[in-house]
């Protein structure tokens, strides 16, 4: 109503700029002040003349050890009733319970996920089948998964997941995708892994 979307909204020139960095995520200490685009020295009461030296990179990884394939593996052999998700589109799914031959932790013809809880250690990772997923090998893991940021990944083995996420640890936040247990691509998200 105002058209203040053409200076807010958005960090980019010449756009307004009201930010605090903090010095970590898990408590709120701030490190420096931006006030319309330029840094602000509380203890001077005024701009700073030079720029201020970016944040050291930080991103709350407390997985407290690497992921091996048994770590996923489903826990059931033979002929099983699964809840798998249906992938209809990019952004709509649904639920069945399909009955399904599980071999040493595998469902051939379905795809598995997994999510790693990366803020407490201490849950076990969550599994998962999809069908329509259409990934014809390899494996993707990923921090940027809306709106918990845990490790979310997929994939065609899991071998090849869990050197995904093992890789996304190691990076403290990001995008990874490997093939045959090397990752062939990755994005570095070392600020919060967003």
């Amino acid at each position: 109503y105002y058209g203040m979307e053409r200076d807010l909204g958005v960090l980019a020139p010449p756009r307004y700029g009201d930010i605090i960095l903090l010095r970590e995520l898990e408590k709120v200490e701030i490190d420096r002040v931006i006030i319309g685009g330029r840094f602000y020295d509380e203890f001077a009461g005024h701009f700073a003349e030079a720029s201020a030296p970016s944040p050291a990179p930080h991103s709350v990884m407390n997985v407290k050890r690497k992921l091996k394939p048994d770590d996923i593996k489903i826990p059931v052999n033979g002929r099983a009733k699964l809840r798998i998700a249906e992938l209809l589109s990019e952004t709509v799914n649904r639920e069945v319970i399909r009955e399904v031959e599980v071999q040493d932790g595998w469902v051939e013809g379905y795809h598995k996920a997994v999510l790693v809880e990366r803020f407490r250690a201490r849950w076990p990772p969550v599994i998962s089948l999809l069908d329509g997923l259409g990934l014809e090998s390899g494996a993707i893991a990923s921090t940027v998964c809306f709106d918990e940021y845990n490790i979310v990944a997929v994939g065609c083995s899991d071998e090849d997941i869990v050197a995904a996420v093992n890789r996304v640890i190691e990076l403290k936040g990001g995008i990874v995708f490997v093939e045959n247990g090397e990752a062939i691509e990755e994005l570095k998200l070392p600020y919060g892994g967003v």
